[in-house]
C-alpha cells in the first residue's frame, strides 16, 4: 500500500510538471491561466535553444498577446539569467549541433585538406586526426558561446514590457555605446528613462512623412506623450483601409481608436464607437468622411477626460513568439 501511494504521487507530479500540448492553448475558448504560465515558463527555457518549438499561447482564438499576470515569479528569475546572458548546457549543445550536424569527413569541407595534411605529416589514421580537430573546435566554439551576451530580442521587449526594477540594470547597460537597437530603446521608453524615451517617441510619432508612425510601439511606450501622439495620429490621418481592388472599407485613424480604448480601459468608449457602427449599418450610411469625423469626436472626448490620468500600462499586450 506504501509502494502504491509513492507511486501515486510521483504520477502526480510528474503530470503537474509535464509539457502542455499548445494545441490545447489554440482552441475554442480562451486557455485557463495556469496552462499560459507554465507554458510561458516553458518559451523561456527554451528560447536560446536552437530548433527549440515554441507554445503558441492564445489569449482567445487567434491572439498570442501577453499580459502582466502571465509571467509568474519563476518566469521573471529566468528573465534574469536570460539577461545575464548565462547559458546552460542543453543551450550550448543545441548550438554545437546545429553548427557541427553536417560537419562530416569529406573532400568539400573546409578543414578536409588541414586534416589530411597533418595526418600524412604525423603518420596517423585521417579519421583520428578529423576527431581530433573537429573535438578541438567544438571545445573553441563552447568557450566562445559561453563568454557571449547573446539576450534574444523578444526578452529585451519582455523586460521593457514588464517594468521590473531587476531589469533595469541590464536594459541601461544595453543602452551604453553609440548605437543602441530599437529593442532596447523601446524597452527603455517604457521605464521612461531619457533620452530614450524622448527619441523613441519622435521617432514613431505621427507625421505625413514619418514611414515609422508606429501607433502600436507608441502604446508599449505608455507615457502621456506617447497617448498624445496617438491621439495626433487619429486626429489627423486621412488614410483609408483598401483591398487590392481599390475597395476601401475604413478608416485607419477609427482603427487605432482602439489604441485609447485599452489605453483609458474605457468599455463605454467601445460602446459609443460600436453604436455609430451600428448607426451607420442599419441606416445605410455611407463610411465617409462625416463618419471619420463623428468618430474623431469620440476620440477627442475622451482624450480630453482621460489625458491627464495615469494610463493603464498593464492593459498593453506585449507581442511575443
Amino acid at each position: 500500500m506504501k509502494d502504491l501511494i509513492i507511486i501515486v504521487l510521483i504520477m502526480k507530479g510528474l503530470t503537474c510538471n509535464a509539457q502542455i500540448d499548445p494545441f490545447k492553448l489554440e482552441g475554442k475558448k480562451p486557455a485557463l491561466l495556469e496552462d499560459i504560465q507554465r507554458a510561458l515558463e516553458y518559451n523561456l527555457d527554451h528560447v536560446k535553444i536552437e530548433g527549440s518549438d515554441y507554445y503558441r499561447i492564445y489569449t482567445y482564438p487567434g491572439q498570442n498577446h501577453y499580459y502582466y499576470n502571465y509571467f509568474t515569479e519563476r518566469a521573471r528569475e529566468r528573465m534574469v539569467e536570460l539577461l545575464e546572458g548565462k547559458w546552460t548546457e542543453e543551450e550550448i549543445q543545441s548550438r554545437i549541433n546545429l553548427d557541427y550536424e553536417k560537419d562530416t569527413l569529406n573532400p568539400r569541407n573546409e578543414f578536409y585538406k588541414d586534416a589530411k595534411r597533418m595526418a600524412k605529416q604525423d603518420s596517423l589514421p585521417l579519421n583520428r586526426v578529423w576527431d581530433s580537430m573537429l573535438k578541438a573546435r567544438i571545445q573553441e566554439d563552447r568557450q566562445i558561446i559561453l563568454n557571449s551576451e547573446y539576450v534574444p530580442a523578444q526578452i529585451i521587449s519582455i523586460a521593457g514590457f514588464l517594468k521590473d526594477s531587476r531589469f533595469l540594470p541590464y536594459l541601461l547597460k544595453m543602452g551604453e555605446g553609440n548605437y543602441v537597437s530599437d529593442d532596447v530603446e523601446l524597452g527603455l521608453a517604457r521605464y521612461g528613462i531619457e533620452p530614450y524615451h524622448t527619441n523613441a517617441v519622435k521617432k514613431y510619432a505621427y507625421t505625413p512623412k514619418n514611414w515609422n508612425t508606429n501607433v502600436s510601439k507608441l502604446m508599449y511606450i505608455c507615457s502621456k506623450e506617447a497617448i498624445e501622439e496617438i491621439y495626433n495620429y487619429i486626429m489627423k490621418e486621412d488614410g483609408q483601409i483598401c483591398d487590392s481592388n481599390g475597395v476601401c472599407h475604413g478608416y485607419l485613424a477609427v482603427l487605432k481608436m482602439g489604441a485609447l480604448v485599452t489605453l483609458f480601459k474605457s468599455e463605454t468608449m467601445r460602446e459609443e464607437m460600436d453604436a455609430l457602427d451600428v448607426e451607420y449599418y442599419q441606416n445605410g450610411k455611407e463610411i465617409d468622411e462625416s463618419y471619420l469625423k463623428d468618430m474623431r469626436s469620440i476620440a477627442e472626448r475622451y482624450y480630453q477626460k482621460f489625458k491627464s490620468q495615469t494610463p493603464d500600462c498593464e492593459n498593453v499586450p506585449v507581442n511575443a513568439w
